[in-house]
């Protein structure tokens, strides 16, 4: 439920460094592909399969992993993080401000060098959540902890 005054403040996905495993398997479906063409004597029709058996194994490959990355948001409004993550089975997690106890990043080396890193979120009195390679995460960071942490007031029904 959307209060009036809530409003979006910050937005971040995913950095696209999480599609690098994706990248590395598809260079050795071509590497491997590429070797098998150049190895070994085939009739020009087999070598067309062989490629384009290769398409469909990096295509295969590819779907998850960018269905993952395209769906994730981090969504900061003036009340909640909202977190969606995952692609063909997609999971939805609202933490009120109020709720959140702490919030950490650790960019790492490469991270620093391309804008990403490892966001953990502890609301509190749960376990912590942990999200790798989180584009933008001191933004996001700082999107959460600039909003004032008034608990909603509850009607007395």
């Amino acid at each position: 439920m959307v209060e009036e005054s809530e409003r979006p403040v910050f937005e971040t996905r995913l950095h696209p460094a999480s599609l690098a495993g994706t990248l590395v398997f598809a260079a050795c479906v071509v590497g491997a592909t590429a070797l098998i063409v150049i190895r070994n004597p085939l009739a020009p029709g087999t070598v067309a399969q062989l490629w384009l058996a290769a398409v469909v194994v990096i295509a295969l490959g590819a779907v998850a992993p960018l269905a993952r990355w395209w769906l994730s948001r981090f969504s900061v409004s003036t009340h909640r993080l909202t977190i969606r993550t995952g692609g063909l089975r997609a999971q939805r997690l609202e933490i009120p401000l109020a709720r959140l106890a702490d919030v950490t990043v650790v960019p790492g080396l490469l991270g620093r060098l391309l804008g990403y890193g490892t966001v953990r979120i502890v609301p509190a009195g749960e376990p912590a959540e942990v999200f790798p390679r989180v584009a933008a995460p001191e933004a996001l960071r700082d999107a959460i902890l600039h909003q004032p942490r008034t608990p909603r007031r509850r009607s007395s029904a």
